[in-house]
């Protein structure tokens, strides 16, 4: 799942962004973009299934996805190797399962990502917020001293 916010239209935040080093502003949208996606990943996690634990406790994982002077993405969701959560998510139906010799009866979704991602995406924006306002305070600080 991703979460895109846009900043614009606030001339200050464009001034105060443009007056920063590249990099730090680079690593400002990226931890504001991580820190969001985390709030969301952290609501999965809860959300999951708990057949093993294992896709609660170490499958879903927040990953930068791009990132540039003016632009940061982050994502959540399951990494490769607990794929599976996507069967828990969409829900499977039934199937054969032919080295087995056998039908697979299927099992209804369990979604955790997509939940996760509605109950906190209100959280997210303000800890992305946070994030950007404490960076360019900071950055404003510097430029006036």
């Amino acid at each position: 799942m991703k979460l895109k916010v846009n900043l614009e239209g606030v001339p200050e935040l464009e001034a105060a962004l443009e007056g920063m080093d590249r990099k730090m502003r680079a690593r400002t949208l990226f931890t504001a973009a991580k820190a969001g996606a985390e709030i969301m990943a952290e609501r999965a996690r809860e959300l999951a299934p708990q057949d093993t634990g294992a896709l609660a406790e170490k499958g879903i994982k927040v990953q930068v996805t791009k990132r540039s002077q003016f632009y940061g993405e982050a994502a959540y969701g399951h990494d490769e190797k607990h794929f599976y959560g996507m069967f828990q998510e969409v829900g499977v139906s039934a199937h054969p399962q032919p080295k087995a010799k056998r039908k697979h009866t299927g099992h209804v979704a369990q979604p955790h990502l997509r939940p996760a991602f509605d109950q906190k995406k209100g959280d997210s924006e303000k800890v992305m917020q946070a994030h950007l306002r404490r960076d360019l305070m900071a950055a404003i600080r510097r430029r006036m001293a």
